[in-house]
């Protein structure tokens, strides 16, 4: 009998049951065809699988319940546990049709790194070692087998690869006789013919650029083709190349509230002749009538009934497509483009140049949409179907008697507010207008008991019954407050109880001091303490600003040191504690001053005090800024000082006009010293800008003259693509002359405003 060994553990061959793990198939002679499929196919599928080891060992624990150690029975492994090999054989009798399985087990040495054995040392199958053979019930279908492999054989070899897997390699040769077609379409291609093809008797210059036809034909032909297609794109051959045209300016005029080609017997013009569409392809000039007839419906309706949406319901000017709104709409909504971007899209379709630029339509474009969108819901959620919905649920009578309650309100706001309500309830704040109104009618009379100055019995009895309140709530939570209450609770009800204690020593706390400054303008005073506290006050005023002025550098040093260095949430609220600190401080400086001046105010004019005020003026809350910061709204360059830095000191002498008599303060001369390096810097730029200008317009020129040096090129045989080129380098020529013109018209006051800065002071003192 034959034998043909094959080693290694192939996982398919293992699925259909041919080798044993890390196995050999023997068999008896058989055809040499079926052994040269599966050696081919176990060769191959070695060279695909990796080359790794597989450890296939299997433990076997068995007890020796024999007391006579008889060791005849080679059948059992070993009693120990140790670690054994399996090696399986396959014999198949072709003859007899039998399959024999040899089971061989090897002992494996101990140590989990198995040692490279030699190959004299390694076992075979030819000399294998004691085993038991087991016969196969089943016979083994060797042709089912076969088949079998050969499928994963197909499988396992790669696919071939078609042109539809790489379709831009097969572009990529193509590529030039693409971009031909596209250079041939820019001229008339086989429209050469000086006869109109429809009336035979026009010369034929314009053609659609959204029609399929790309054929020419004469201007009253292609009027009378749109009437139907108002809003398409024409292009006029201008004998080198085509030129962008409205069907507005070739005097098509688009009627409305008829049937389209009918014409109105009392057609009405657009409001001034200046209607814009916007639709899919761009944004269009269109001449709009409308119908004025005995039975004609507003304009809106008759733009509706076109389907366009007016941008307003009275006297429209602008309306949209309902194809856009509906493109836009859905857009919008998978996609996620804003607005202001579609928007521009549709100008750059009309003109992506900038030499003519449609008007601007956005706002009320975005109006159109927003009104679309609304009416888009309430059609789907059926509010067309009953549009009385919610009239139909309140009484017509109310509703009217409503109606010119708000229209009254509306035209008068003395009338009654409708969208307030009233009820006749009694409250603490109703009487408290009760009391200060019988006040104030007491004063008038001149029956009321003056008690203070600024408070009335009332006021007073009022502030004792909030103090009452007070009172109320605190011993209720103070009763509540249990035996085991935390430090946290405590501390919180005696916080409140010093509030409530602070609240009723208020009065002690707004007594009047009655110093000089404040009864000289109503009694006779001592002109010695006037004098007296009018060098303290002065003193106070500038020592306050000096004060406020470092301040204000602090907040900015913090401020800009925040925001350089300071990152995470506990240092930030840490830097923002500490700028709360400093803001106090600020505000504390700020109501000193002014009390000093108005104080100094109050002194000036009895002791004949002049010229003080150039230097100490009103500090208003816009005058409180650091040196470095300009008012709202105001620009670097055109940013002003507060007048707090130009106040001298207090040490300083100044003149009756203010003027400091030494020097300018340290603040103001770096802030000089900062406003003349930020007006070189602007002057650089300035020169700069004026360079780039020249070399913008250069450029253009530069670039027409190099299109027009691609003109009648040898690259094309044929006439129609040596057409096609010509007129996109005439047309790439032309626009950038149109270009050049639209940049030398917007910077033609340029030189003439540059010219201004040669006699500033900044420039002439170098």
């Amino acid at each position: 009998m034959g034998h043909v060994s094959f080693h290694g553990t192939n996982p398919a061959c293992t699925a259909f049951g041919l080798f044993g793990p890390r196995g050999s198939f023997s068999h008896t002679p058989m055809p040499f065809s079926k052994f040269s499929v599966l050696r081919a196919f176990a060769r191959k599928i070695g060279n695909f699988m990796p080359r790794r080891r597989v450890t296939n060992i299997h433990y076997y624990a068995a007890e020796d319940d024999d007391d006579d150690d008889d060791d005849d029975d080679t059948l059992v492994p070993p009693s120990t546990t140790v670690s054994l090999h399996r090696h399986v054989t396959y014999s198949i009798n072709i003859d007899t049709d039998r399959t024999s399985v040899r089971t061989t087990f090897y002992e494996a040495p101990s140590s989990p790194k198995r040692p490279r054995l030699s190959l004299a040392e390694s076992p075979t199958c030819a000399t294998p070692s004691d085993g038991a053979d087991f016969h196969a019930s089943e016979p083994l279908d060797l042709e089912y087998i076969c088949n079998r492999l050969e499928d994963i054989e197909a499988d396992l070899q790669p696919r071939r690869r078609t042109a539809g897997d790489r379709p831009l390699l097969e572009w990529i040769p193509k590529a030039d006789q693409f971009l031909s077609e596209l250079l041939r379409l820019e001229g008339r291609g086989d429209f050469t013919s000086i006869d109109c093809p429809t009336c035979a008797g026009g010369i034929p210059t314009y053609r659609c650029m959204d029609c399929h036809d790309a054929a020419l034909y004469c201007k009253e032909c292609t009027v009378t083709h749109h009437i139907w297609n108002p809003l398409h794109r024409i292009q006029y051959w201008t004998g080198t190349h085509f030129r962008r045209v409205t069907l507005k300016a070739l005097g098509l005029r688009i009627q409305l509230g008829h049937a389209v080609g009918v014409q109105c017997a009392n057609p009405q013009q657009a409001f001034g002749n200046d209607f814009v569409v916007l639709d899919v392809c761009g944004i269009h000039e269109v001449s709009v009538d409308f119908c004025a007839c005995e039975l004609a419906l507003p304009h809106t309706i008759q733009l509706l009934r076109f389907r366009w949406y007016p941008a307003t319901s009275v006297n429209p000017k602008t309306a949209a497509t309902f194809a856009l709104l509906e493109h836009f709409h859905l857009l919008s909504v998978q996609s996620k483009i804003s607005g202001f971007e579609f928007y521009l899209s549709l100008a750059r379709r009309t003109d992506n140049t900038g030499v003519s630029p449609p008007k601007d339509r956005y706002h009320s474009f975005m109006l159109m949409v927003h009104e679309w969108r609304h009416l888009k819901m309430m059609k789907r959620a059926g509010r067309g179907n009953d549009p009385g919905e919610l009239h139909s649920t309140l009484p017509s009578e109310d509703t009217d008697t409503w109606l010119l309650a708000v229209k009254g309100w509306e035209d008068d706001s003395s009338c009654p507010n409708p969208f307030e309500i009233k009820r006749s309830t009694l409250s603490q704040a109703a009487i408290r207008l009760q009391l200060a109104e019988e006040d104030a009618e007491a004063l008038r009379t001149g029956k009321a008991t003056i008690l203070h100055e600024d408070f009335t019995a009332s006021s007073m009895i009022v502030v004792g019954l909030e103090l009452e309140e007070h009172q109320r709530r605190l011993k209720v939570d103070a009763a509540a407050l249990g035996q085991h209450a935390t430090d946290l609770q405590r501390a919180k009800l005696i916080e409140r109880q010093n509030t409530l204690q602070r609240k009723i020593d208020a009065w002690r706390e707004h007594v009047p001091l009655l110093l000089p400054s404040a009864v000289c303008n109503k009694i006779p005073c001592d002109t010695s303490l006037l004098e007296q506290e009018w060098r303290l006050r002065h003193a106070q005023a500038h020592d306050v600003l000096n004060d406020l002025r470092g301040h204000l550098e602090l907040r900015s040093h913090l401020y800009k040191y925040k925001d350089r260095f300071v990152r995470g949430q506990h240092h930030n609220t840490r830097a923002r504690t500490i700028i709360t600190g400093v803001q106090s401080k600020v505000d504390a400086d700020v109501s000193r001053y002014r009390t000093a001046q108005a104080a100094l105010v109050s002194m000036a004019a009895i002791l004949g005090k002049s010229g003080w005020q150039a230097a100490l003026w009103p500090l208003n809350d816009g005058d409180v800024r650091h040196v470095t910061e300009g008012e709202d709204g105001e620009s670097e360059g055109r940013r002003t000082l507060s007048w707090i830095w130009k106040a001298c000191g207090a040490v300083v002498e100044c003149d009756k006009d203010g003027r400091v008599q030494e020097h300018l303060q340290d603040s103001l001369r770096r802030e000089w010293c900062k406003a003349r390096a930020r007006a070189y810097r602007w002057w650089e730029e300035c020169k700069l800008l004026e360079e780039e200008m020249r070399r913008v317009l250069a450029f253009h020129v530069w670039m027409a003259q190099r299109w027009r040096g691609l003109l009648d090129r040898q690259v094309f045989t044929s006439p129609g693509y040596m057409e096609g080129a010509n007129a996109y380098a005439h047309r790439q020529a032309e626009i950038r002359l149109e270009m050049h013109n639209k940049c030398t018209f917007a910077w033609r006051h340029v030189q003439e405003w540059l010219s201004l800065q040669d006699s500033a002071p900044p420039f002439t003192q170098d």
